[in-house]
């Protein structure tokens, strides 16, 4: 039987920690058996996005054969970088690249639907979604973080003006939150404005990145804007 290991990335362990904290104590609570390599390799996503391919290509090649050597079937991520990297980037690399990738959305979902992801609170709030874009336009994941939320009790959920394929972008992704600060703060403001304008309290996303930058933006535009990841409003609402 091969190991299912949940995949931390380079972003929330350090920048973002509190939505691994929560991923975890989600899967200990559900009962779902995984792991958590002591020497995780960076998935080298950013390599493919910032145009490092042959250092990517390589990357891919150890990191297959890391995976191979420790027993990994399965990798459960919360990161849609790590995501997109995996699903779309490993097998134009290793066409033989055979294990299997799952979104944390469509986890929580299927631990919703089977009855083991039990909520306890309620959270009578107006609550909104922004769809990160390698999970949603380069993925096409769009319906099951939304089904997450719209099951957590009370919640009034409610579509941005510009929401699924037409969704804006934080600014984060792609290397522009560390070359090109000001347009990531120009963008995620942008992104804000849109909750601020609907009177939502709550704007969850499923992304590290869109997770940092929109925070920092709401914090910035001191409009009272919660931002949350997918998983935190879930344990929120299971505590």
């Amino acid at each position: 039987m091969g190991e299912t290991i949940l995949y931390m990335g380079c972003m929330s362990p350090y920048r973002r920690p509190n939505i691994a904290t929560t991923t975890k104590n989600i899967l200990d609570n559900c009962g779902v058996d995984y792991i958590i390599l002591n020497d995780e390799p960076c998935c080298g996503g950013f390599l493919f996005r910032t145009g490092q391919l042959e250092a990517a290509k390589e990357r891919v090649r150890k990191n297959f054969k890391y995976f191979k050597s420790n027993g990994v079937e399965r990798i459960l991520t919360f990161c849609p970088g790590c995501y997109r990297a995996f699903t779309c980037d490993y097998p134009t690399v290793e066409p033989d690249f055979n294990i299997e990738i799952e979104h944390i959305s469509k986890t929580l979902k299927d631990l919703i639907n089977s009855g083991k992801l039990v909520f306890k609170s309620s959270i009578p709030l107006k609550v909104t979604y922004h769809d990160p874009c390698h999970l949603a336009r380069h993925c096409g994941i769009y319906d099951e973080p939304r089904e997450v939320i719209k099951a957590i009790p009370d919640i009034e959920y409610f579509e941005l003006l510009r929401s699924r394929e037409d969704a804006k972008c934080c600014g984060a992704g792609g290397g522009v939150m560390s070359a090109y600060r000001e347009n990531t703060q120009r963008s995620s403001e942008k992104r804000i404005n849109d909750v601020v304008l609907m009177e939502g309290k709550i704007l969850v996303t499923t992304c590290p990145f869109c997770n940092l930058s929109l925070a920092n933006a709401a914090e910035r535009k001191q409009t009272g804007v919660e931002v949350l990841d997918l998983p935190e409003i879930v344990w929120k609402a299971m505590c």
